[in-house]
């Protein structure tokens, strides 16, 4: 039974560090400033505490609680299901850069302001936008 349970921990401890590089014993890789190396498929929702303290919500302190005197609540509001805000959009390499330059020429500049920022504009509650990019496969590592 003891064996089941500490199975039952190790993997309720993999599933909170889901997004972050761990070693074969489970723990978190950090570099030299102490910072967690986060995976590739990695998102604010995953943050935990020991690695993004800024992106965790933060729980009210208890004191607060015991001190202040008993209210009724009001109702809750009634929301219908969260919609997500944003959905990943992709966009080619093609469609932003010309072939070896790594300034974004204006018909991109104009899909990227039309795209993203247009619906930033319309959903200002959005805090966090991920990008990602890849370098090209032709060329040196040094001169990409």
């Amino acid at each position: 039974m003891a064996s089941l349970t500490s199975v039952g921990i190790a993997s309720a401890d993999e599933s909170t560090k889901a997004g972050y590089l761990t070693d074969t014993r489970g723990n978190l890789v950090k570099n030299n400033y102490n910072e967690c190396w986060r995976t590739g498929y990695w998102t604010p929702a995953m943050a935990i505490a020991e690695c993004d303290p800024d992106m965790v919500k933060k729980a009210e302190p208890k004191m607060a609680e015991a001190k202040a005197p008993a209210a009724t609540p009001a109702p809750a509001p009634v929301v219908g299901p969260e919609k997500a805000a944003f959905v990943p959009i992709t966009l080619q390499a093609e469609t932003l850069f010309d072939f070896d330059k790594s300034v974004i020429h204006s018909d991109g500049k104009k899909q990227l302001d039309n795209e993203v920022v247009g619906k930033m504009k319309a959903y200002p509650q959005v805090e966090v936008v991920l990008v990602t990019g890849h370098a090209d496969r032709i060329g040196s590592d040094a001169y990409n």
